[in-house]
């Protein structure tokens, strides 16, 4: 009596009792009965496969990923000033009130009036830039407004603090 070999074995006879495997698709369970029959003996009709998708439904999957990963990322590069111009204000905030409690300690004198007043004013802008980049961040329909009055009120506000401390500056010397 002659035996035949088990048709269980190889990966032909997975693709016959799997028909996914024949269409591309491989599911968990014809992964697992694969690795775990030995690997069939190379012939002249094995081909390997392609490292293209041949599932339709795959390649749109993975269009629709990138087109929301540029999406993301144009996004995030248009969110980046306001990203920047929030916490800086914030932390400038701060500075301009330490600068306004120094000046009141130091009796600068005479341009001691200007200065509280430069650095009144820097204090106000710095929180309205950072209000308006808030805003900016939050709402999408008018971020481009108010991202770039953000930016001017910042700048202002920077060169206010700047001539401040040069009044402080020249002034104590």
């Amino acid at each position: 009596m002659l035996r035949r070999p088990a048709a269980g074995h190889g990966l032909r006879a997975a693709l016959r009792r799997r028909p996914a495997l024949a269409a591309g698709r491989r599911t968990a369970a014809a992964d697992a009965e694969t690795l775990s029959s030995p690997s069939p003996a190379p012939t002249s009709d094995h081909r390997p496969r392609s490292a293209a998708p041949t599932n339709p439904l795959a390649s749109q999957r993975a269009e629709a990923r990138s087109s929301v990963q540029s999406t993301a990322q144009s996004a995030a590069q248009s969110a980046s000033v306001s990203t920047h111009i929030l916490p800086s204000s914030a932390t400038l905030v701060g500075a301009c009130i330490t600068a306004l409690s120094v000046v009141k300690l130091a009796h600068v004198g005479a341009a001691g009036a200007f200065i509280d007043r430069l650095l009144g004013i820097a204090t106000c802008l710095f929180l309205l830039s950072a209000i308006a980049s808030f805003a900016a961040m939050r709402r999408a329909a008018v971020e481009a407004r108010l991202e770039s009055a953000a930016e001017t009120v910042f700048l202002i506000a920077l060169a206010l603090v700047t001539l401040a401390a040069l009044g402080m500056a020249f002034e104590i010397a």
